[in-house]
């Protein structure tokens, strides 16, 4: 069975990969700060709260059981198209440091990073370089696969890269698109609460920001939304995915957004007491 640790865990999406799969896999840690992600990740993945790590910055590393897979995907702020752009300059990138010394001295068969595809823009040559030559320097062969959601049955534009490495030799990819499992509008609540409609006000500050980005602020035609635009945390950018109905213009919920991102209804039951966000 393989042996999974996991860093920058969130709520555990490359854990419900596996579970998709029907892969099986122990779980022996896993690294979350977040109070409301890693509550929510032991609860989707039945994880018992004392393997989480924590601050991947305090991790004495020596005390990490073996494993065989090495999940992570360092903070993408400093890399994001819409974030800072400092690029391993910034606070959040040179996290990958951390992650980078977790599999330096495990050395697990397998590691998979993943990031904002923005790392393989022109801007960011310098910290892809810097990423495939530190792991060729401990022993990795890497290959590097660029992937959106929406090419692979989810109705998302999400684009992200993933770093994928094996010890010794190159990783075998044979990853084929899919066609979409369902259309985004299929996934909207039919009584969504008035609180995710947007005032007066809040559009007026919407769509002024949607002049300064070249007027991108768009809501989509019920029967339009078809493929969501990448979701994120904010909701206030023009470039978020707000939907026009005959009651006025507004957000997704909490439930589509996860929906969104290949949740299902049942994971989204199991945690929705701890946060409305």
């Amino acid at each position: 069975m393989i042996k999974l640790f996991s860093a920058f865990s969130g709520i555990g999406a490359f854990e419900k990969a596996l579970e998709n799969l029907n892969i099986d896999f122990e779980l022996i840690g896993f690294s979350e700060i977040d109070k409301y992600a890693s509550e929510s990740y032991s609860i989707l993945h039945n994880a018992d709260k004392n393997i989480n790590y924590g601050d991947i910055t305090k991790i004495d590393i020596n005390t990490l059981p073996d494993f065989d897979l090495f999940t992570w995907g360092f903070p993408c702020q400093d890399l994001s198209v819409i974030g800072t752009q400092k690029g391993f300059n910034g606070e959040k990138s040179v996290l990958f440091f951390q992650g980078y010394e977790i599999l330096k001295h495990k050395k697990p068969a397998v590691s998979i990073i993943e990031n904002v595809s923005n790392l393989m823009s022109k801007k960011f040559d310098k910290e892809l370089n810097t990423i495939i030559k530190l792991l060729g320097k401990i022993g990795y062969k890497t290959k590097i696969l660029r992937m959106n959601a929406k090419e692979y049955g989810i109705p998302q534009n999400r684009d992200r890269v993933f770093i994928v490495s094996m010890i010794n030799k190159y990783p075998h990819l044979n990853i084929k698109k899919e066609e979409l499992f369902f259309y985004a509008k299929d996934i909207l609540e039919d009584n969504a609460d008035k609180k995710y409609y947007l005032s007066d006000k809040q559009f007026e500050a919407i769509e002024r920001k949607g002049t300064a980005f070249e007027g991108r602020f768009k809501p989509f035609l019920l029967e339009d939304f078809i493929i969501a635009n990448a979701i994120n945390n904010r909701t206030d950018v023009p470039t978020s995915n707000f939907i026009k109905t005959d009651k006025g213009i507004r957000r997704l919920t909490p439930l589509e957004c996860w929906l969104l991102m290949g949740w299902s209804k049942e994971d989204f039951s199991k945690v929705r007491h701890l946060s409305d966000t």
